[in-house]
């Protein structure tokens, strides 16, 4: 995604607008931004003005999603792994796809036990449900959670359990073979010398304040302001 979709997308804006970009993005797009600039593609670099980002992440380590906590222990993580492998083989690469019965029951649920939908919000992602709107809710759960690639799900998962950035972990025997070293390769935020704002929630129990802090404080070369909401 940061190294081919977000170069194609900045490239086809260029060229129909011949403007520079502030670019918004939120979680996951926020992360592909960051990777993307301190891998300092020049794609993106040349045709970025500012970069705003709304629920950071690029440090995971301080989450309080009791869902993520789980998806992240090391026996679970190896069981992601199985069935990242297996998938592989017969040619499956998705989970969680868009239009599944699963994302219609979670509308459903939303929609008519509330209560349960409610208490879903609290272990996926928020603390404080009153600053939500919930009676929009059945609509916003009828897409989530969207459909990602299984490797998505099991780099997200490494990315809780490390303090630091970095590509994905095959292990070291292939890490060799794809990296030419034992381990993933760092992605260093130093690289970064356009302004980043970034906007936390101080509910969010995924993009937390915490990991917000270590993320702005390795924005070494770059401009920018923290705003907590």
């Amino acid at each position: 995604m940061a190294k081919y979709d977000l170069p194609a997308a900045f490239e086809y804006i260029k060229r129909v607008t011949d403007q520079k970009i502030h670019y918004v993005g939120h979680s996951q797009g926020t992360l592909i931004m960051f990777l993307a600039l301190s891998l300092k593609l020049p794609t993106v670099t040349t045709n970025l003005l500012s970069f705003h980002a709304l629920g950071p992440v690029a440090y995971l380590t301080h989450v309080q999603s009791k869902v993520m906590k789980v998806l992240a222990k090391d026996d679970l993580a190896t069981i992601l792994m199985v069935l990242f492998t297996l998938y592989k083989k017969n040619h499956i690469k998705e989970v969680l796809l868009e239009g599944n019965d699963g994302l219609r029951s979670n509308s459903l649920i939303c929609r008519y036990a509330p209560v349960v939908c409610a208490e879903l919000l609290l272990a996926i992602s928020d603390s404080n449900l009153t600053v939500n709107n919930m009676k929009r809710m059945p609509v916003i759960m009828g897409h989530f959670p969207a459909g990602s690639s299984t490797k998505n799900f099991v780099h997200f998962s490494q990315y809780i359990k490390k303090e630091h950035l970095c590509a994905y972990d095959y292990g070291e025997k292939k890490n060799m073979v794809v990296y030419g070293q034992k381990t993933p390769p760092a992605y260093e935020l130093g690289n970064i010398n356009i302004p980043v704002h970034l906007y936390v929630g101080k509910y969010d129990k995924l993009a937390t304040v915490a990991d917000a802090k270590i993320l702005f404080d390795r924005l070494t070369n770059s401009s920018g302001k923290v705003f907590i909401l």
